[in-house]
């Protein structure tokens, strides 16, 4: 089995709120779970995760039509950074791509390429 991913299930909770649908295992971490916010602007945002293949999907929306759709699968890490003012999830893409996403104070998703040095 590969290595474990840095979120818990709790933080999601904390940041989502509960998960809106979960297919296959009864534990969190071998099961696909679903999490879905929506701003004040009714901007919509849902995050499906299977922790135990580090694989997501990423739907963001407005007024219904889907503007971001990005998925991955096998990623280096998930994590959860909680800041003073906002928390944040991490994804780990490889050694040069992460993608951020933040719910509040709107929802925000930034992917970021580190370039070669050479």
């Amino acid at each position: 089995m590969s290595e474990e991913i840095g979120i818990h299930e709790w933080e999601l909770i904390a940041l989502f709120g509960e998960h809106t649908s979960r297919e296959y295992g009864d534990d969190w971490f071998d099961s696909d779970s679903v999490y879905e916010f929506t701003d004040t602007n009714k901007t919509h945002i849902t995050f499906a995760i299977h922790p135990i293949h580090k694989d997501v999907r990423i739907t963001l929306s407005s007024n219904e039509v889907t503007i971001y759709d990005w998925q991955s699968q096998a990623l280096k890490d998930i994590r959860f950074i909680e800041e003073k003012e906002r928390s944040i999830i991490e994804l780990l893409i490889s050694e040069r791509d992460r993608i951020t996403v933040r719910l509040k104070p709107t929802i925000l998703i930034e992917h970021e390429t580190k370039r070669d040095e050479n």
